[in-house]
């Protein structure tokens, strides 16, 4: 759904610059491709996509964000090649085009005869409304928990709307307010209603999630690459200990590591050590590659 809608947007995006640039109508060409880069592709593609990068379910799936993504920023670097230029060969070249970004072609959209969707109608307005929708309610569901004071890292048991979209679009509303269920009733009382009680089972993961933040971070600063595997070592509070063994799988999971190691600092090189602090609790971490 994701891979159709950022398609869909890119074509748009193609035939509101060439009928911009065609009318030499060029701030308006440069503001519709700046909108798209900063809010479609980054701030909603690129980020809702992130576990299919990261954790992928197959390979399959794998292959299929980063054929997109790849596909995406090709023709990106081709609309962006008179305002950036530098940029844009730049990225052109990491995604393997071949010579340089400013001897292509301009893109055709999809309704253009020969363009790049060989007249395929990729352009589904209907998919960009419903998209468009979610992301709305996704917008009032955040500022429903900023006005509790819940981090986003914090799951909550459900949210209610009105609107019926499907289910690959509720499912991106789930994950991005970080809810167990989405409930569809068109008797809810408001567009949105955010069930805000947090559970003691609900708490714990809010505790899992933030423990793995500061785990991408640690990897992050040792420069490790995705999917390597990585040792790390902890000690602090009985109560984190505790926590830490009833969810090892899943740590070990989502933060990449191949073992998760309990017991005092041992006389050994760690690439990065960090002493952390979870609801006023000290832990010490330290990682390490395999």
């Amino acid at each position: 759904m994701l891979d159709q809608w950022i398609v869909s947007r890119l074509h748009a995006l193609t035939a509101d610059m060439t009928k911009r640039m065609d009318e030499y109508d060029i701030t308006g060409a440069s503001r519709a491709l700046e909108f798209f880069v900063i809010d479609d592709l980054s701030l909603w593609y690129i980020r809702r996509s992130r576990n299919r990068f990261q954790n992928p379910r197959s390979k399959k799936e794998l292959n299929e964000a980063v054929s997109t993504l790849r596909c995406v920023l090709f023709q990106t670097a081709l609309l962006a090649a008179p305002f950036v230029p530098f940029l844009a060969e730049a990225v052109f070249e990491r995604v393997g085009g071949k010579g340089s970004v400013h001897v292509q072609d301009w893109p055709l959209d999809s309704s253009a005869k020969g363009g790049l969707a060989q007249g395929k109608p990729f352009i589904n307005k209907k998919l960009e409304q419903q998209m468009q929708e979610i992301r709305s309610i996704a917008s009032k569901g955040l500022s429903l928990r900023a006005k509790a004071g819940l981090r986003v890292r914090q799951p909550l048991a459900s949210v209610t709307v009105k609107e019926q979209l499907g289910k690959p679009l509720l499912e991106l509303l789930k994950d991005e307010l970080n809810v167990k269920e989405v409930v569809v009733s068109a008797k809810a009382k408001e567009d949105v209603e955010l069930d805000t009680k947090i559970t003691p089972r609900l708490k714990e993961e809010g505790l899992v999630r933030e423990l793995l933040r500061h785990i991408q971070d640690m990897r992050k600063d040792a420069g490790y690459k995705p999917g390597q595997q990585a040792v790390m070592r902890y000690t602090g509070q009985a109560s984190l200990i505790s926590l830490i063994q009833k969810n090892e799988d899943t740590i070990q999971k989502m933060g990449g590591l191949k073992e998760l190691l309990q017991g005092d600092r041992p006389k050994q090189v760690f690439d990065v050590e960090k002493e952390i602090m979870v609801e006023g609790r000290k832990l010490w971490l330290g990682i390490r590659k395999t």
